[in-house]
């Protein structure tokens, strides 16, 4: 399936308000990062603002990962075509991979 098509299925699932909020969210605290590197604030209170904006960003990943096995992944398997499936599955793997630090191969 053609990404976009994929894309267009996967905004009828994903609440794109929601993303959107926690996305700015996300900016709000980096801009508070920079505020507090530049006012040269304590180390660990810096390093408690950058795990907040890391959940963020999983909160906002983990939304778009469910969407997407939901509907781009279901969508290709149950096409059939054996190009398709394994095509998602290694962007998934690929993923994975990147998020658990190990390097994309």
């Amino acid at each position: 399936m053609p990404k976009e098509n994929c894309h267009k299925k996967l905004s009828t699932l994903l609440n794109k308000q929601d993303v959107v909020k926690q996305l700015n969210r996300v900016k709000g605290q980096i801009e508070g990062i920079i505020k507090m590197v530049d006012k040269d604030n304590y180390c660990i209170d810096i390093m408690n603002q950058c795990r907040a904006v890391r959940g963020g960003v999983y909160k906002v990943e983990e939304k778009l990962l469910e969407a997407h096995l939901k509907t781009c992944v279901v969508n290709a398997i149950q096409r059939g075509n054996e190009g398709d499936s394994q095509e998602v599955i290694q962007e998934i793997l690929n993923i994975y991979k990147m998020s658990s630090g190990k390097p994309k191969s």
